[in-house]
């Protein structure tokens, strides 16, 4: 009997995705108007805007999510039109916005009934991807968001999905008020976000706060793998004193156990005021864990 190839555990530092190689478009696309009110959803780790487009088969659910002010959000897409896995090449498209090229997670979440989705990070309205600090970026008005009225998407250069949203105006100015709603109930106070000098920073590099040989062994041997994100709340010496998970796939034994390991291996230099003095704040990021899955 061989012994099973090692895991590979991939921390993803950066909130933004990589882009991808440019895509061929090879299918018409499809318009699907929005067939139900926006919902806001006011979760203790995050904000969540919710749509369904389109009708039987070509249904897609959009859940725009926010877990801080921010110009930047992720996105959920649920639907049998969306059946992949892995992460796979996607163009996501604003208005009249540059489409923006990221890699997106596909899994097959289950449940009742087993449902497509495909999760993507570190969007923009106005499709800037001019690098990973946030001072650098433009500034995104309420003028932008009104002038938003679809988003589209194109899976693996192939199929693109045209979603008829309307003025995203209204929607998107919720999520900001949530937002900062968000960081009251957390503790911090929202009018610090903007004036921070600087937010805590690793120590170290971040991917040895996880390592192959901490994979759970009945994950290893069953072929799970798991993306987990996180908030590491980070106090005046740099060390963690809490560990929220924002987000995670199935199965829930990676949640535990990422926390588990943060705690006791991250470290940061803390966070600095307008001053320059340290104050407590908090850390976002994600690890993805991908098992091995042959070689026995």
């Amino acid at each position: 009997m061989q012994k099973p190839m090692y895991a590979l555990l991939a921390l993803i530092v950066s909130a933004l995705a990589q882009p991808s190689v440019a895509l061929a478009k090879n299918e018409p696309p499809i318009s699907l108007p929005k067939t139900s009110k926006w919902e806001m959803r006011y979760d203790e780790d995050s904000c969540k805007l919710l749509a369904t487009f389109g009708q039987d088969h070509d249904k897609i659910v959009l859940l725009i999510s926010r877990e801080r002010p921010s110009d930047y959000f992720g996105v959920e897409l649920y639907g049998k039109p969306l059946a992949a896995s892995g992460q796979i090449p996607m163009e996501v498209g604003f208005g009249s916005a540059p489409p923006m090229k990221r890699d997106g997670i596909a899994m097959t979440m289950s449940g009742g009934e087993r449902l497509a989705v495909i999760k993507i990070e570190g969007l923009r309205i106005d499709g800037w991807s001019g690098g990973k600090e946030p001072q650098n970026a433009p500034e995104i008005t309420p003028a932008a968001e009104s002038a938003v009225t679809s988003i589209s998407f194109t899976k693996d250069g192939k199929q693109t999905y045209a979603l008829r949203t309307g003025s995203m105006a209204e929607p998107l100015a919720a999520l900001r008020a949530c937002t900062s709603d968000l960081l009251k109930y957390w503790g911090f106070d929202p009018a610090l976000e903007a004036s921070l000098t600087r937010g805590p920073t690793p120590t170290g590099n971040p991917r040895n706060w996880a390592q192959p040989s901490d994979y759970p062994t009945s994950a290893l041997f069953g072929g799970h793998s798991g993306l987990v994100q996180f908030r590491l709340d980070v106090g005046t010496d740099g060390l963690p004193y809490g560990c929220r998970i924002l987000y995670r796939t199935n199965p829930d034994e990676f949640a535990d156990l990422s926390c588990q390991l943060l705690m006791r291996r991250a470290r940061f230099t803390p966070a600095l005021d307008a001053h320059g003095k340290p104050i407590k704040w908090f850390y976002m990021n994600r690890i993805l864990w991908v098992s091995g899955g042959s070689g026995w």
